[in-house]
């Protein structure tokens, strides 16, 4: 097992939320590198995002290396404000049938809530026990589909210390910029 070396807090300094994207992509992160991160960060009163997106080892590893990898994960979602993923991903970490069973799970290991991404149907939110889900905004000209999945994340990101903006308003106004986003209205991820 590599060792994640110590995490500099001064990193963290002036951040409002921090996301934690390909969460499966570093073993050092995977194995203690993640909850050093995110206990600094909760520290310092930072929100905290995780996408649970696929593990590229799922269908290709041992049964025991991919139960050890999801349980790293597992562990330090207690410290975890927004997961994220699409209803196969969260189905497949949370090793459940459906989606209600997979977000039940997630909350019993102690995320406060899940952004689910819906692609064509829109969006969720799940959050207290409830489920609120809001339809795609409409697209008159679809140029753009890479990337959909992290507009909504970032928004609902964004959105998140909002306690004046309801969930179902929170997914409307996520889902329209998705919209802009996917018309090529709004240009939100920069070129190499």
């Amino acid at each position: 097992m590599l060792a994640f070396q110590h995490l500099d807090p001064r990193a963290l300094l002036g951040a409002g939320h921090l996301l934690r994207a390909d969460i499966w992509f570093s073993e050092p992160m995977l194995y203690g590198g993640n909850e050093q991160l995110f206990r600094e960060a909760r520290g310092l009163g930072i929100a905290i995002s995780v996408d649970l997106n696929w593990d590229p080892k799922w269908g290709c590893a041992s049964a025991e290396e991919i139960a050890r990898r999801k349980e790293a994960v597992r562990r330090v979602l207690g410290l975890v404000d927004l997961a994220h993923g699409n209803v196969r991903e969260l189905c497949a970490f949370a090793d459940a049938a459906d989606l209600t069973s997979a977000l039940h799970k997630l909350a019993g290991w102690g995320v406060r809530a899940v952004v689910v991404h819906n692609g064509a149907a829109g969006a969720a939110y799940f959050a207290d026990g409830r489920l609120t889900s809001a339809p795609a905004a409409p697209v008159k000209q679809k140029l753009i589909a890479t990337g959909t999945g992290d507009v909504l994340s970032v928004c609902m990101m964004l959105l998140h210390h909002r306690s004046d903006i309801a969930a179902p308003q929170k997914l409307q106004i996520a889902n329209s910029i998705v919209a802009e986003f996917i018309e090529g209205r709004r240009n939100l991820i920069p070129s190499f």
